[in-house]
């Protein structure tokens, strides 16, 4: 029988989780008359979360250590003045897990995320607008498993690379990278506390670019290697979608936000065989955060990427995360 740490013949799970604000506040000016507040407001939080679980002797268990450790930053950082509304927002999450299949951590989730958003309200809720946006992930990625096993490469040229081992490398730090930019006419139908609803549409583009040797992984049952493709960069241009709900209850305890976009390449240096409709690049988000204590905050995050001419799989990723925090400043739930 194995040794264990004194102790550990039970189960046990550690959790902690650390959140602080990495930034002062920035400077607002007060609305005593209860309108949407000018000048400056916004905020920068950073979270860290650690999860040991060690398990010995447990019946219907393996004998097994496992680590999670991530971070999170989020900020956010408005300006309103007169007719001119600036909206800047960043999201990035870190994770890494040590499990009995692989005995060293391993990126487990990796998500950055920028956008700003400028809008002229020629009425409180029709205007002009312009966007830029950008969705990467922060360090490279690598493909690892306990045991070596065989790999399929699909290369670009056509031909295919065959490895035997252990990991992979899939790409390097900030590959790929996609960057966005419309702009049109935006129509906000509905502006409450308890929901804002805005819709845009115009002109837009986006780039995907990359280093060579980018690869994705492909889950295919009809070959016995474990699969992938290499990627090359795209670039697009044509109509451009979007759709933001957004809003809170119960006095702010509760906060949600819900967006859709789509772009309709009429440019495109994609190779052909697809149509116009099949090239449509869509992109979902949605966000929950719930306030169980003013201190504990549980939330969900979903990305959903539907981008055929990039990858024909859909890309999907979620997050849930119970953290204990405390916030300065005007973080939006």
């Amino acid at each position: 029988m194995k040794r264990h740490v004194p102790g550990a013949r039970l189960a046990s799970l550690l959790t902690l989780t650390v959140s602080c604000l990495a930034t002062p506040a920035l400077a607002q000016q007060p609305s005593a008359t209860g309108e949407e507040p000018r000048g400056w407001r916004g905020g920068v939080t950073w979270g860290a979360t650690l999860n040991l679980i060690q398990s010995g002797d447990v019946v219907g268990q393996a004998d097994a250590f496992t680590v999670l450790v991530g971070t999170s930053l989020a900020g956010q950082a408005t300006y309103v003045r007169g007719p001119h509304a600036l909206s800047n927002s960043l999201q990035l999450e870190l994770a890494w897990a040590r499990t009995p299949a692989a005995a060293e951590l391993v990126k487990s989730n990796d998500v950055l995320r920028a956008e700003s958003l400028y809008a002229y309200r020629v009425l409180d809720w029709t205007g002009p607008y312009a966007q830029w946006g950008l969705l990467t992930h922060l360090l490279p990625a690598e493909d690892v498993r306990p045991v070596e096993l065989p790999y399929r490469i699909e290369r670009r040229d056509g031909t295919v690379e065959r490895l035997v081992q252990s990991r992979l490398r899939l790409s390097p730090g900030l590959s790929p990278l996609t960057l966005e930019e419309s702009a049109g006419w935006s129509v906000r139908p509905v502006g409450s506390p308890g929901l804002t609803w805005d819709v845009r549409l115009g002109a837009g583009a986006r780039q995907t670019l990359l280093r060579e040797g980018t690869l994705v992984m492909l889950e295919r049952e009809d070959t016995p290697e474990v699969d992938a493709l290499e990627v090359g960069p795209v670039f697009q241009a044509g109509l451009a979608l979007a759709t933001r709900m957004r809003g809170g209850l119960e006095e702010g305890r509760l906060g949600y936000e819900l967006g859709a976009s789509a772009l309709l390449p009429l440019v495109s240096n994609g190779a052909a065989g697809l149509t116009p409709l099949e090239r449509v690049r869509l992109v979902l988000d949605a966000r929950a955060n719930v306030g169980i204590l003013s201190w504990l905050t549980l939330s969900y995050q979903l990305l959903v990427v539907h981008d055929r001419e990039f990858v024909r799989a859909v890309q999907t990723q979620n997050n849930l995360l119970l953290r204990f925090q405390y916030s300065l400043g005007n973080q939006e739930r």
